[in-house]
């Protein structure tokens, strides 16, 4: 994707996001000595939640596009770091695929990242699926990845998101011939907002959508602290965990309305207001949900894993304690690592691979 051109008066909306960032950050680290008792569990995590809720909010969506890497970027990056060469294809549609790993193994991994489908993915994305494969081959085993580079919001507005990661199973199944219990799905955040689209769009085809068909089922899915909802209606949750979380309600709106477009909320892009019996029949041999016990949502994500557990009995459910939305990403941002949740999440591929 090319660089947004931006407009002068959005150029000066920068520098105004910067000031009122500044200022709004300001005040927040001053209300922290009253607010450690309902913060999370260290003060250098509170403070840096602080300035990554803070600074995303300050910026309109075009303005956030326009200073973040492209996703092609960052890939390119990482691999050089690593010592790794690029490689990477278009699906008939145009949209850019990412490879990681064996180009040899068996199974593979089609990955959809997270952002609010405004923000590209981060170094850690890469850096925790480069890991990721290192393990597994650690444990004698190989994995290839396809790392989906969707349109992000600013650019389509749903259901083109979906049209992507449907061309991509179908570019997995057909191209590269893979079997369905070879291929394992895995999103984070807005990613998993998007493989929970694709698995409704398997069982009940959007209209708008090419319908996908195949026979059998797919080794895994790990749904990462996926976006379910759009509302932002206070549970205790969002009450509880408002200082110990990195989303900002206040964006979530805003995202959530530029994501859709004209677009009804329905089940594919609220999975958490589908009918009780909308995810029965799922191609999938086991699911992994999981989520941080310090998300602001994790309330919703409680109640989405029973109902899920209830019509697919082999889905697992992990709320980890003292961790956030997308921890296992957002460590790396914060100066942490070997959360539990990336623990979990390698554990879980490794388990499905080797």
């Amino acid at each position: 994707m090319s660089r947004l051109n931006l407009s002068f008066s959005e150029r000066i909306g920068i520098g105004f996001g910067f000031i009122l960032g500044l200022i709004r950050a300001t005040f927040d680290v001053l209300a922290v000595p009253f607010q450690r008792s309902n913060g999370p569990i260290s003060l250098k995590r509170h403070l840096m939640l602080i300035f990554l809720r803070v600074f995303p909010s300050s910026f309109s969506p075009r303005a956030m596009v326009s200073f973040s890497p492209s996703t092609d970027e960052t890939y390119r990056k990482v691999l050089k770091q690593e010592c790794l060469e690029p490689e990477s294809i278009y699906l008939d549609d145009g949209t850019p695929v990412h490879f990681l790993g064996d180009p040899n193994a068996e199974n593979t991994l089609l990955y959809f990242h997270g952002g609010g489908y405004v923000v590209p993915p981060t170094d850690a994305h890469f850096q925790l699926l480069l890991e990721t494969l290192q393990r597994i081959e650690e444990h004698g085993g190989k994995l290839r990845v396809l790392f989906l580079q969707y349109d992000l919001a600013v650019i389509s507005t749903y259901p083109r998101q979906l049209q992507q990661a449907s061309a991509l199973l179908k570019y997995a199944l057909n191209t590269l011939g893979k079997k369905p219990e070879q291929i394992l799905l895995a999103g984070d955040s807005a990613g998993g907002n998007l493989l929970l689209a694709l698995l409704s769009h398997i069982l009940h085809p959007h209209p708008q959508v090419d319908s996908i068909k195949f026979d059998g089922r797919f080794s895994s899915v790990a749904l990462l602290s996926p976006w379910i909802t759009f509302n932002t209606v206070k549970t205790p949750s969002m009450r509880l965990n408002r200082y110990k979380d990195v989303l900002a309600l206040s964006i979530i709106t805003e995202w959530a309305s530029l994501f859709a477009g004209n677009a009804p909320l329905d089940a594919y892009l609220q999975p958490h207001e589908a009918p009780g019996d909308w995810f029965r029949g799922l191609p999938v041999k086991n699911l992994l949900l999981m989520a941080g016990a310090d998300e602001v949502f994790v309330d919703h994500l409680r109640e989405f894993g029973g109902i899920l557990r209830d019509v697919f009995p082999p889905t697992t459910i992990e709320i980890v304690k003292d961790e956030a939305h997308c921890h296992l990403i957002l460590e790396s941002l914060m100066g942490e690592s070997n959360s539990k949740q990336r623990a979990i999440f390698q554990d879980w591929i490794i388990k499905s691979v080797v």
